[in-house]
């Protein structure tokens, strides 16, 4: 089944103040804006035009203590619909992919710079 619909959100999380990393296209004058409120904007309108996966693939400028910011809003912000391997030992187990039809409704997160945590 090829898929034709497939949405994909590119962003750049970079360090920001107060441990609140921020979106913003690098060495420009484009605004920042809170990591938090770009993803929920996202998330919230994932799926109102296609049931097919949603991938957010985040280019990581960011130091250790905002990756992890940054994974813990994902992780709640995607909730269930987060698409994750098996970490039942620490390490990814896909085993086998899943297939598109099986993402139907998830979110997939891909990112330059791995997440300690993801």
């Amino acid at each position: 089944m090829l898929i034709t619909r497939l949405t994909v959100r590119i962003f750049a999380g970079w360090d920001g103040a107060n441990n609140v990393p921020e979106v913003t296209h690098g060495h420009t004058f484009v605004n920042r804006i809170p990591f938090r409120e770009v993803v929920d904007a996202v998330i919230e309108c994932a799926f109102t035009t296609t049931p097919w996966p949603l991938i957010i693939s985040l280019e990581v400028h960011c130091g250790d203590e905002q990756q992890d910011e940054m994974v813990r809003h994902i992780s709640e912000a995607g909730g269930s619909a987060l698409l994750r391997p098996d970490l039942g030992d620490g390490r990814a187990a896909w085993g086998e992919y899943p297939s598109p039809e099986a993402c139907r409704g998830k979110i997939l997160v891909k990112a330059k710079k791995l997440f300690p945590r993801l």
